[in-house]
């Protein structure tokens, strides 16, 4: 009676065959030459530095610390950068300062001056999406307008 091996034994041979096939690779002109150019990839890499997209930033303007919290939580990880004016004043010295970086405005309109500032939004960042969030708004709301608008 004749009994079958419990296991494969094909890798084994897979492997004793590749390391031999490699080791025939590294002694040939055409295997060192393929080494020197895999060895230079990664001094290629470093020498490059990251590579990170620009995207434009995020202005929240409220006065209510726990929208801003929403905010940045629905913002940051994505890769954007917030900035948070609680004022039409801080909002404004926003809009000036970075000009042409603010890509989306969430504008409170609880706010007295809220009126004020998406004038403001609609002159000095006129391609910027702009958000009126509504005054019994909730937390999920937030969190879905900003991620729908980036």
């Amino acid at each position: 009676m004749r009994r079958e091996a419990d296991f494969d034994s094909s890798w084994p041979v897979a492997l004793v065959f590749g390391l031999i096939g490699t080791f025939t690779l590294a002694l040939t002109p055409a295997g060192q030459q393929l080494s020197d150019e895999f060895l230079s990839l990664p001094r290629l890499m470093h020498n490059a530095g990251p590579i990170t997209p620009s995207r434009p930033q995020v202005l929240v303007v409220t006065s209510d610390r726990q929208d801003q919290l929403i905010a940045a939580v629905a913002v940051n990880p994505r890769g954007y950068h917030i900035l948070v004016a609680e004022t039409a004043s801080a909002a404004q010295e926003a809009l000036q300062t970075y000009t042409g970086g603010i890509g989306v405005v969430l504008v409170d309109m609880r706010l007295k001056s809220a009126a004020h500032v998406l004038g403001l939004v609609r002159s000095l960042a006129p391609t910027a999406r702009l958000i009126p969030l509504r005054p019994n708004h909730s937390t999920t709301d937030i969190s879905a307008l900003l991620v729908g608008a980036l």
